[in-house]
């Protein structure tokens, strides 16, 4: 905020001036956000396994250990800090082993009380060496340790060494409502939402798939996904997918779905970068976007704000959403300096009508595709998953009618997270559970249909027409973009026969497009 702030008006007059600024910020979101992602990232780094015991205590001083006062581990490090008499279920606690019984368990002293590790973390400390001594956990060393269920089992606490960062805005207004920079502002007060430029992966597909559909693809357009070279002034490039397995031919709603890069690519190359480059550019992504064919697969550097800006374009119709982080700013006596409630909508960037069918294309990604876990929120939710190259970044983007939030994972040195980590598998679940928490219990609403949107209903692997059923999906396309194999009859005149923008769509007067 303050960053905003001194652009906008200097240090002087922002020091000096006595300005009040009213925030965006909503405390129960931020709160909510703090929370989720914090989970998700011990939850991950428990997942990645024990990295060895935080100290040891001597032989003569483990008896005064023993059944003596708890040792909380403090907030700001892994250094044993002051006594404290008694067990608090989120507090972090200095755990001496005292048995290592032959079944493989581990037994920890906490003070008060003795307890086992959990099954899981008994495993990890037992298989767990020295990096250099290639020594096993031994009596005596001290293990990072919270209480488990009913008090009853430890849980290892490691200090996550991976990072995040999410940011929350509303999607049309560009109101930023939550900002969280990392796993805890104590430790670092670098803001990886605004100053962390990472790999951003297939995240920038939509915006690939925008300018598809800009450029007069349909949803529903087939195109092979098989090996695929791309000759460039450094050689030959040839990607593959994430799992090195190639689908065929199919639709380009299932390969945003399933993310395939080879699709990504072969638009990439038909719209041509110029374009692709200037819609980024166009919905606020400043970074510097390098002049390659790469760029398709998410080689740029940009930080979540960009990335959750771009997505607030598509999601807003089409319009450049700028992020703002306070409403309105008064003088001493109160009068108003700036009021940002009342700031006209941004430049039309793509039509409505493409960003629309890119939302829908955005909402197969969690319907059926990388991002399936986030419908447990029971609302439509438009979103996209990102990983990049050696599993060192993993994103998840995504928005309600009402909110959108961004997510991002990884190691602050770029070092790979580890192996098979997605972000369908990562940032999705810290996305989802912020929004389960924090989302607006407004009532359930569909995304809004701008005119000359038309829907069809589609058999959604092979994208053909077809009857009511249950997999059955209503597509919708830009007027005029309909593929000319679905022509059995006469020339399409217009769409008066396929039903129109109601959301969901009623019953089409047709349930093929042979009738029209």
């Amino acid at each position: 905020i303050r960053k905003n702030a001194t652009q906008r008006y200097g240090n002087r007059t922002l020091f000096k001036g006595g300005l009040k600024f009213y925030s965006t910020l909503d405390a129960r979101m931020q709160q909510t956000a703090e929370t989720a992602l914090r989970k998700g990232l011990e939850t991950l780094d428990r997942r990645l396994g024990f990295r060895g015991p935080i100290g040891s205590v001597v032989q003569a001083q483990r008896g005064a250990w023993t059944g003596g006062p708890a040792h909380p581990i403090s907030g700001a490090s892994d250094d044993i800090s002051a006594l404290a008499d008694q067990l608090l279920p989120d507090q972090t606690y200095g755990a001496m082993v005292v048995e290592l019984p032959k079944n493989g368990g581990v037994i920890v002293d906490l003070g008060p009380v003795r307890l086992p590790l959990e099954d899981k973390d008994a495993k990890d400390v037992r298989a767990w060496r020295h990096e250099e001594k290639k020594d096993p956990v031994r009596l005596g060393d001290l293990l990072p340790v919270r209480l488990g269920a009913e008090q009853k089992t430890a849980l290892i606490a490691q200090r996550p060494v991976l990072q995040g960062a999410m940011v929350v805005m509303e999607p049309v207004t560009g109101r930023v409502v939550a900002m969280v920079g990392g796993y805890d502002w104590t430790t670092s007060q670098f803001d990886r939402v605004t100053q962390a430029r990472r790999q951003v992966g297939s995240s920038i597909k939509p915006f690939i798939y925008a300018a598809a559909l800009e450029a007069g693809k349909s949803p529903i357009d087939r195109m092979y996904d098989g090996p695929y070279s791309v000759t460039t002034a450094t050689g030959v490039w040839t990607p593959g997918n994430y799992d090195n397995k190639y689908m065929g031919n199919v639709t380009l709603m299932t390969a945003l779905a399933y993310s395939l890069n080879t699709i990504s690519v072969q638009l990439a190359v038909q719209v041509g970068l110029d374009r692709l480059i200037e819609i980024m550019r166009g919905f606020g992504i400043h970074s510097q976007i390098p002049r390659h064919i790469s760029i398709s697969l998410g080689t740029p550097d940009l930080t979540p704000l960009e990335i959750a800006t771009g997505y607030a374009g598509i999601a807003s119709g089409g319009r450049r959403v700028t992020p703002r982080f306070f409403d309105l700013v008064t003088d001493t006596s109160g009068n108003v300096v700036e009021d940002l409630r009342d700031a006209p909508p941004g430049p039309q960037v793509i039509s409505p009508e493409v960003a629309y069918v890119t939302t829908s294309m955005m909402k197969q990604v969690v319907s059926r595709g990388t991002a399936k876990f986030a419908m447990n929120l029971g609302r439509p939710i438009a979103g996209k998953t990102g990983t990049s190259a050696n599993y060192r970044d993993v994103w998840f983007a995504g928005y309600t009618t009402d909110l959108l939030a961004c997510v991002w994972v990884g190691r602050d040195d770029s070092t790979p997270i580890g192996d098979k980590i997605t972000g369908g598998g990562i940032a999705v679940p810290i996305w989802l559970e912020f929004m389960q928490k924090a989302h607006p219990r407004t009532k359930v609403r569909d995304f809004p249909v701008p005119p000359n949107v038309s829907f069809a209903r589609i058999e959604p692997w092979s994208g053909e027409p077809t009857g009511p059923y249950a997999d059955a999906v209503w597509m919708p396309f830009v007027r005029g973009s309909l593929p000319n194999r679905f022509l059995s009859g006469p020339p399409i005149r217009s769409f008066d026969n396929v039903v129109p923008a109601p959301t969901p769509p009623p019953v089409a007067k047709c349930s093929t497009l042979s009738c029209l």
